[in-house]
């Protein structure tokens, strides 16, 4: 499906489907000739004589690009000629393995393995992620339909998704004469998967459930070619003479081997061992699938020395007789010892070109010359790792460079972005936006600010700086760099918004971090660009943050870009410009007195005072933690009702009519609880946030000692507070579809349903306003 998505100028059929299966096995050759190329042909896997009858057609035709593709949730046969792949030398063929997180993110412009073997950690990178956020990364794994969810799965049906999958993949019909005995294929499966990355002993599986090895080796492969496993071979031991002998067995998947373990009553975050393993496992599929697009091939193995006590490293990269070593560990901390394996590896005459230990920690520490220990998430985060560019010369791979800026032949390892990227302009504009929109519009909001960028310097003769960010909706750390050191010019945050851009998580949470950063800043500013009306959305409450945020400001508006003329578009560059320069001589005056003193940072309430601003959050946060605490109330209290009259399971409509009118009566008190306390909620949050705000600003400033210090932890235990209160349970995400469900029956209460989901939105807004504060004050402390 992806491919017929994505290459929708192909033909595309299926063999899913039945009929045309049962008629294109047995008449192969006609049906090929029948079909319309280029064709995308999906399920190929289910006819073994199809390569061969492909490669009779492409050889008698001549093609610039690919006549077919062939698509299969299995490993297509390669047999046809004597035991020979039929189509060498006419075919490349790619593995599609789950999404790493890289992949995910967006943000795999670069191969992570390009960046193990060329390029150097970023010593100064700090990871953010915690133990209970990895774990979940774990368990969702990386199938998009896992992963890549608007609303992201419950336990309990990611689990139903999983074990769906399993089961399919377990199947009878997958490969053509490949029948499998489905107790048997369980049973090996699971002894493979809950022991995820071990050595395998087809012995040891035979004894314990009781099938010869041969049977179990068998079955190996079939999980092998049903993309169930990977392994690694290890190269201490001649690769040539191993089949699985002694291979490293990985999940293709994590959420596979963590399914299993739960149906074995096994909870790997409560298990450090089982944890250890899956981690393994979780690290070799964020880095092996991402060979397929790396600049060089690499084949894969593990080290292991024979005897009793040997050394062992978990991954090794091989290039051209040149290698890396990864070393996986599951603890916070790192120690000399922990390279033993890799330093045993190099000494028995090996070429190590660089060696990582990958942990669960957050510092990024370097052990020698060519050793380092990396977080985790420097995998997929950008600023994890420096990108050499030349014999000298260096560049952090999170740098967003703006669209105009040249790289200077003499940057340092460690770049100061004010100064050594971006030469003097009169303002930088921060460009927002949601890719599908600039997709959906050819190009449109990217090419429309660069128009606007152009004109600027035509009216004015000065520079514009235009930072777009074309791989990821986040930016890592490097806007809120550039935003920190830039005190002489304006900075203006232009979102591009649309309905599409204010219901994206992605950008919510991008425009959010910005306006966390911004307050009291007079050369700061966002100004949204609307780029199509939100004004008629109906799911976003009026009280939602960022719906506040687009509204509170001076905007823009660029028409719809869709119907403009060349003329008209040529008129809307120019009034778009010509908006744009007031506000930002406004501002540049403005920053120029904040340049002078910080306290510029004042306003008519705290007057630059920190103390003044903890006293302004004072007495707001004692009414905002007792507008919470109602509306958990509030909360237990529905719950209670719903509980107590679950919905009926007859599928008459007089009953469900029934049940609904009853439990609304019940739920009446609740509803008005949660109303009142919601408001209450909003309004106290307004009176905390901005102050807040303002004291962390005031606090970069402020010289470095005890009192700096006792303010920053204060900050942080608010925050900390804040951020407990804000989490929204399973049951409370939930709440609001049940209440739509009973809707269908009494339409009074729609209204509510629709209030209470932007209260669980509202709860989940303030959170992500919290952790962005909290990352700076994070990131103050370190300083």
């Amino acid at each position: 499906m992806m491919a017929q998505k994505q290459l929708q100028e192909y033909n595309y059929v299926t063999l899913a489907d039945d009929s045309l299966y049962r008629y294109a096995k047995d008449h192969v050759d006609e049906w090929l000739d029948s079909l319309t190329l280029p064709c995308i042909i999906d399920e190929a896997q289910r006819i073994k004589g199809l390569p061969l009858s492909v490669k009779n057609i492409v050889d008698g035709m001549s093609a610039q690009s690919p006549l077919f593709i062939l698509t299969g949730s299995a490993s297509i046969n390669r047999d046809g000629l004597d035991g020979q792949d039929p189509l060498t030398g006419r075919a490349l063929r790619y593995t599609l393995r789950p999404m790493t997180k890289r992949e995910l993110a967006r943000n795999a412009r670069n191969s992570v393995v390009d960046l193990l073997w060329d390029s150097t950690p970023n010593l100064d990178y700090h990871s953010s992620m915690n133990r209970a956020e990895l774990a979940t990364s774990m368990e969702v794994g990386g199938f998009p339909s896992y992963a890549l969810r608007t609303f992201p799965l419950t336990e309990d049906q990611l689990r139903m998704a999983v074990r769906a999958d399993l089961d399919s993949l377990l199947g009878d019909t997958i490969l053509p004469g490949q029948h499998l005995d489905r107790t048997i294929a369980e049973s090996i499966l699971r002894q493979v998967l809950t022991v995820p990355g071990d050595i395998y002993n087809a012995s040891r599986i035979s004894t314990s459930i009781g099938y010869t090895t041969t049977t179990v080796n068998r079955y190996m492969e079939i999980f092998r070619h049903r993309f169930l496993i990977t392994y690694l071979r290890n190269l201490h031991t001649r690769p040539s003479v191993q089949t699985f002998a002694r291979s490293k067995i990985h999940p293709i998947d994590t959420s596979y081997s963590i399914e299993l373990l739960k149906q074995a009553g096994k909870d790997f975050r409560d298990d450090p061992v089982i944890f250890g393993h899956l981690f393994e496992s979780f690290v070799v599929n964020q880095i092996v699938p991402e060979i397929q697009w790396s600049n060089k091939s690499f084949d894969t193995f593990y080290w292991r020395q024979p005897g009793r006590s040997p050394k062992e490293v978990d991954l090794i990269l091989e290039h051209d007789d040149e290698f890396i070593a990864i070393e996986v560990k599951s603890n916070t901390k790192v120690q000399r010892s922990d390279f033993a394996g890799m330093v045993a590896f190099e000494e028995g005459g090996h070429k190590l070109r660089r060696g990582y230990v990958i942990y669960t920690g957050n510092e990024v520490q370097k052990f020698g010359g060519h050793m380092y220990a990396i977080p985790i998430s420097a995998l997929w985060e950008d600023g994890g790792f420096m990108e050499e560019t030349g014999t000298d010369d260096y560049r952090l791979l999170s740098k967003v460079f703006p669209a105009n800026a040249s790289v200077s032949k003499d940057i340092e390892k460690d770049v100061d972005l004010s100064s050594n990227i971006v030469d003097r302009a009169a303002a930088n504009i921060f460009l927002s936006y949601h890719h599908d929109d600039n997709d959906h519009l050819n190009d449109g909001i990217i090419q429309l600010m660069k128009d606007v960028q152009e004109e600027f310097n035509f009216q004015t003769g000065k520079k514009l700086n235009l930072f777009i960010d074309r791989e990821s909706l986040n930016w890592g750390d490097d806007w809120q760099g550039r935003l920190d050191n830039e005190v002489s010019a304006a900075n203006i945050i232009i979102p591009a918004v649309t309905p599409r851009y204010l219901q994206s998580e992605a950008c919510r949470k991008e425009l959010l971090a910005f306006h966390s950063r911004i307050a009291g800043k007079p050369n700061k500013r966002i100004m949204p660009l609307i780029v199509q009306s939100i004004e008629e959305m109906q799911n976003i409450s009026r009280g939602d943050p960022v719906w506040k945020i687009v509204h509170a400001k001076q905007y823009l508006l660029s028409g719809d870009l869709r119907l403009l003329s060349v003329d008209e578009r040529r008129k809307k560059v120019i009034q778009l410009t010509s908006a744009l320069i007031p506000v930002i001589e406004e501002m540049y005056a403005a920053s120029a007195s904040a340049s002078e003193n910080f306290l510029g940072l004042e306003n008519a309430r705290e007057k630059g005072d920190t103390l003044a601003c903890a006293a302004s959050i004072s007495e707001p946060e004692k009414d905002l933690e007792t507008a919470l605490k109602e509306f958990n109330e509030g909360f237990e209290l529905m719950s209670t009702v719903l509980d107590k009259h679950p919905a009926p399971r007859t599928s008459s409509m007089s009953d469900y009519s029934q049940w609904a009118s009853q439990v609304s009566k019940e739920l009446q008190p609740s509803l008005e609880r949660i109303t009142s306390s919601s408001a209450a909620i909003s309004s106290n949050w307004e009176k905390v946030y901005e102050p807040i705000q303002i004291w962390i600003g005031l606090l970069k400033e402020y010289p470095k000692g005890e009192t700096r210090d006792t303010q920053i932890h204060e900050i942080s235990r608010i925050l900390q507070g804040w951020g407990n209160s804000f989490q929204a349970t399973e049951e409370m995400r939930l709440l609001p579809m049940q209440m739509s469900i009973m809707a269908a029956f009494l339409p009074s209460l729609q209204g509510f349903a629709d209030a209470l989901k932007g209260v669980v939105d509202m709860l989940a807004n303030m959170k992500s306003m919290t952790t962005s504060l909290q990352e700076q004050i994070d990131r103050l402390s370190r300083e």
